[in-house]
């Protein structure tokens, strides 16, 4: 799971969401038939069996959960510095599966550092 370094707390603001996917130990929010890979608030965990993302603040969420967060879309390699670990070779398939195409224009949704900015979507409505 891509998580944020604890220290990070100035990012992005932007609204986006979708529906939590969970595949192959990738968590992705997917919309409109696309889906992204998405980096985590610090802290956040994923557990397989069953699968769910908890995040520090105890709420869990599930596949299907439909959320909207606040965060933005940034390049890989520029991800990277936001990182809380090294981004691993795991964590770069699963990238590559949520953003098929060009290597070079994979992107990965980082969500603010903030759980309490993670929601049930109220987008389209």
């Amino acid at each position: 799971l891509l998580t944020l370094k604890a220290s990070e707390t100035d990012t992005m603001a932007a609204l986006w969401g979708g529906m939590l996917e969970i595949e192959d130990g990738c968590v992705y929010v997917a919309l409109d038939g696309q889906r992204a890979t998405a980096m985590w608030p610090s802290g956040t965990t994923l557990d397989l069996e069953p699968a769910v993302v908890t995040l520090t603040d105890g709420r869990r969420l599930v596949p299907g959960d439909t959320l909207q967060m606040t965060g933005g879309f940034l390049a890989v390699d520029t991800a990277r510095q936001f990182a809380a670990d090294p981004i691993s070779d795991a964590a770069l398939q699963c990238i590559a599966d949520g953003s098929p195409g060009d290597p070079n224009d994979r992107t990965v949704f980082v969500v603010g550092n903030d759980p309490s900015e993670i929601g049930p979507s109220t987008l389209g409505s």
